[in-house]
């Protein structure tokens, strides 16, 4: 389980890509240990490596509106390619502003839906006005 404020498209992406492959990664390690209270214990697996009841939690006080979050996934992108496209950052020193193509975004959103379900996070907000506005 993991909580935020506000669940958007970034955070469900975060949970899905990062997340979610790490805690495979340790299901499928059979030297795995979970640390707690200063005392070693063994994770329990199944025989099979048959992780399809795997679940990822995502509490949120609010889901972000589909403009906003479209928005910050728009942003996000932007960051991703300066991040890893040199003449990208250049030319974004350059002139002042990041092109981010719409097409990137659509493929990025596209690739967020299909993971999401292939994984079927469970989600859940509970929307409290008088605390979120």
């Amino acid at each position: 389980w993991e909580a935020k404020m506000t669940i958007n498209p970034i955070t469900i992406d975060d949970a899905i890509s990062k997340k979610f492959r790490s805690m495979l990664m340790v299901l499928d390690d059979p030297n795995a240990k979970l640390w707690m209270d200063g005392k070693s214990y063994s994770i329990v697996r199944d025989d099979n490596n048959n992780h399809n009841d795997l679940t990822i939690g995502i509490y949120g006080k609010q889901l972000q509106a589909p403009v906003d979050g479209g928005r910050r996934l728009q942003v996000a992108t932007c960051e991703r390619s300066i991040k890893v496209n040199r003449e990208a950052a250049l030319n974004a020193i350059r002139s002042g502003c990041i092109a981010c193509p719409a097409d990137e975004v659509e493929s990025q959103m596209q690739r967020l839906l299909e993971q999401v379900e292939r994984t079927k996070p469970l989600l859940f907000v509970h929307d409290d006005s008088s605390i979120c506005g």
